[in-house]
């Protein structure tokens, strides 16, 4: 589990977190390269408001990262997959 700050950059007008910061957001937990995503599937289950810091948590097999984004107290405001890109060398 990885404890994530909120910056005031990833807020939007109604001072939720913008739909696009959420691939800032899921960088910081899969330290996955945006070139090297394959396919990301994100659920916006909760918005993400009034928060300075969430927790982002993973389980990685393979090329698989499975992920959620709670609060504190284990509230869930999204949760997906994200597959890596297989690069032969």
């Amino acid at each position: 589990m990885k404890k994530i700050q909120i910056r005031n950059t990833d807020l939007d007008s109604n001072y939720h977190v913008n739909n696009a910061s959420y691939m800032d957001l899921l960088g910081e937990i899969s330290e996955v390269k945006d070139q090297d995503v394959e396919f990301i599937n994100i659920v916006y289950k909760n918005e993400i408001r009034d928060k300075k810091y969430i927790f982002g948590q993973k389980c990685e097999k393979n090329n698989e990262i499975s992920y959620e984004l709670v609060d504190e107290n284990g509230k869930i405001y999204s949760f997906g997959k994200i597959r890596r890109r297989d690069v032969q060398g």
